[in-house]
């Protein structure tokens, strides 16, 4: 068994704050949703919930910062462990299996006193889910797989941000409310600040000198932004409306800015180079 404090690369001093800091950074980073397909991604997911949900644990702490990998089996025969996750789920456990209730238990959960109460835990309060640019638009749903195979559908709802935390009721036999925290990943056009959008695009230079329409891609598909002549490279356009939802108002909308930047053939044809050569002999007659 890996050393938990290792796995969170955390110092056995830390307090609770940085092992939660610790634990949503690591599983926003190896998540199935960011890592699909990966293995070694997959079991590293499953050590930082497993870290975590020990760690984050006070009673369960103790006993590990006491017995190490023997802390489960510890002294006081009549004490007994509640699994904190359901290991019969594709991943080797199931962080969404203990939202039906604190103390569900099976056979396997109880020691040498199979007539005792099970012991409530501490469950993590915090579980990261991942979404796109475009989810984050338009919101979004993930389906959650309770206990006995029981599903719910938690709506993500337009405008979240990276670390938006989406509050789930608590449902069945909990009472203890949990949160989503929300990853965003990298778009690969635009940059989000705040509700604004930003996306850099191409222009010929005829379009740059003379003006003209450019086709400009948004979530709500092409819209076609005037370029006056004279356009400067690098200058920037803001088009309104046409930025992320606001999270407290859906209906209230950011806006997108356009920076232009000129793009030149690769391969210019022989017509093409003689028009940059008259363009040139005009500069350089000029400038005498």
């Amino acid at each position: 068994m890996s050393d938990y404090y290792s796995v969170l690369g955390i110092h056995k001093t830390a307090d609770d704050k940085t092992i939660r800091q610790a634990y949503r950074r690591l599983a926003r980073k190896y998540h199935p949703d960011v890592n699909p397909g990966d293995s070694s991604a997959e079991e590293s997911f499953k050590s930082v919930n497993e870290a975590y949900s020990v760690l984050s644990n006070p009673d369960d702490r103790r006993q590990y910062d006491r017995f190490g990998s023997q802390w489960k089996n510890r002294a006081n025969s009549d004490e007994h462990h509640f699994s904190h996750f359901n290991r019969a789920s594709g991943f080797g456990f199931d962080p969404w299996s203990m939202f039906g209730g604190a103390h569900n238990t099976n056979a396997s959960d109880f020691r040498n006193n199979p007539f005792s109460e099970p012991e409530t835990v501490n469950i993590p309060k915090e579980y990261p889910v991942a979404i796109t640019l475009q989810e984050a638009y338009s919101g979004t749903n993930r389906t959650l797989r309770l206990l006995h195979d029981k599903r719910i559908e938690a709506k993500i709802p337009p405008g979240v941000t990276n670390g938006s935390r989406i509050r789930i009721r608590g449902m069945g036999d909990s009472t203890e409310d949990f949160f989503l925290v929300v990853g965003i990943s990298d778009h690969p056009t635009f940059r989000r600040e705040n509700d604004d959008l930003y996306v850099r695009v191409h222009a010929h230079p005829d379009q740059i000198v003379l003006g003209g329409e450019i086709s400009i891609s948004t979530f709500l598909g092409p819209v076609l932004l005037n370029v006056p002549p004279l356009t400067q490279n690098d200058q920037t356009f803001q088009i309104e409306g046409y930025g992320m939802p606001s999270l407290k108002d859906p209906s209230s909308f950011g806006n997108m800015h356009v920076t232009i930047a000129a793009k030149f053939p690769d391969s210019p044809t022989l017509s093409e180079i003689q028009i940059y050569e008259q363009l040139r002999s005009i500069r350089t007659s000029e400038d005498r």
